[in-house]
């Protein structure tokens, strides 16, 4: 499980160590989760699927 999650989280230039809590998910510029390893795949999972949605303006009408 582990690789798995580490491949992920290099796609998004991050890393996963270890602390004395648990696992770390950083970014080069700050920790973004601390705990287990299902932790960490629960924060992955939410960004990707965050990632997948298109960007929809707010407030402008494409026929501006």
């Amino acid at each position: 499980m582990k690789d798995e999650l580490t491949r992920r989280a290099e796609r998004r230039s991050m890393r996963i160590g270890r602390s004395a809590d648990g696992y770390v998910l950083a970014s080069p510029f700050r920790v973004l989760v601390i705990g287990s390893l299902a932790d960490i795949d629960a924060w992955l999972t939410a960004a990707e699927s965050h990632a997948r949605k298109p960007i929809v303006p707010q407030g402008r009408s494409a026929d501006l």
